[in-house]
This record gives C-alpha cells, structure tokens and sequence, in this order.
C-alpha cells in the first residue's frame, strides 16, 4: 500500500499529551503529487515548509484519521511508527494489527541514483532497524551495510543488473512509484541499452 509505505519512510503519528491527534507527513516538494493523492482520499491539508524545499501533509480530523489507520493497519512496519500507530489505535477504540512477514509484493521507500565512479545504478533503502531490511536480501538479493560506526543506521543496496531487471519485471511493473523516482527507474534499462560515457544525459539523470 502506498500510504502505508509513505507514512514509514516520511511519516509521524503525533498524540499530544492533551489528546490532540494529528498525522504528519514530510516530503521534498517535488513529490507534492503523492501528498495531493493522499489528501483527495483521506482530507487534510498540505502547507510548504518555510526555509526547506520540502511540504507537510497534515490531517487531524478524526473522520480522516480512524479511516487512514484503517487503511494502513497492518501494513506498517517501522517499529518507531507502529509504536505511534498503537497509541492511535488505543485513542479511538481500534485493534492493533501487526504486519504480517514480507512476501514478494512488499514495497520499500529508498533511492535510486547512478555511481560515476563505480559505472553502477543502485537502489537503495535506509533504516535505524536492521530488522526490516533483512528480509529483503531473501526476496530480492543484494546486500546490507552499516552506514556508521556505531551500528545505528543500516542501507540495504541491490546493484546486480540481473537483480535490478527481476525487481523492475517482476515488482515495479505491477506497482509503479508514484513518486519522482519513477523517472529514475525507468532509465535503469536504457543505461544498460546504451553506450555508458560522461556525455551520455540519460545517464546523469538518474542522479537528478
């Protein structure tokens, strides 16, 4: 589910301690469009942040609320989020459900970006929590890193050309972005199509 995936990666559940419940979600301007699908469904309102080149989806009603955890429950798996979706659920009566295993069909926020130094194209997810990354190295292959010393970041990159083409073939065909990265992988196969050079364009664009 897209809003469940969303509410994840950029997403956060606030209950003030007067009760007051309110649903943010953070993201560069330039995926506004996710924010609008979202808000066409489930009310709210969407207000550029001042000083960043980002925008805040906001809902607070409790018509729009009880039906957005209703439609994500079950469907969130970072442990920070579904530890603020359980205090929702208490506020207004509804049943925890926990995310059942990954299956094939999962989706994961992440990047999508082309190394020039290395002539690779990765995808890529990061996560405070190892835990929900390594479920994907048995679905779609690829591997994990620690991204600082003290363990408290991990990325999870899958590279292969062959890993890249089955996740696309087989996932992405079937449950397209909605966001800008769409424009990025689409170009994944063109890179592997065409002559790879600093002139080629198609190419850079991957890191824009």
């Amino acid at each position: 589910m897209v809003t469940a995936g969303l509410i994840d990666g950029d997403g956060h559940f606030l209950l003030s301690k007067t009760g007051t419940a309110r649903l943010y979600i953070v993201m560069d301007k330039r995926d506004i469009k996710a924010l609008y699908n979202i808000l066409h469904v489930f009310g709210g309102s969407i207000r550029p942040i001042a000083n960043a080149n980002a925008v805040r989806y906001n809902l607070s009603n409790k018509k729009g609320l009880i039906k957005i955890i209703n439609a994500v429950n079950g469907e969130i798996r970072n442990p920070t989020r579904l530890l603020q979706l359980h205090k929702f659920c208490t506020k207004y009566d509804i049943e925890l459900i926990y995310p059942k295993p990954l299956v094939y069909n999962n989706d994961s926020d992440g990047s999508i970006y082309f190394s020039e130094s290395s002539g690779q194209v990765f995808i890529s997810g990061t996560q405070k929590n190892i835990y929900i990354l390594e479920p994907l190295i048995t679905l779609y292959g690829g591997r994990i890193d620690a991204i600082n010393t003290k363990g408290e970041a991990f990325k999870y990159i899958i590279y292969r050309k062959d890993e890249l083409f089955n996740i696309i073939d087989n996932y992405f065909s079937n449950y397209p972005l909605r966001t800008l990265k769409k424009n990025r992988l689409a170009l994944i196969k063109e890179f592997y199509n065409v002559k790879i050079s600093k002139n080629n364009q198609d190419v850079l664009k991957l890191n824009k």
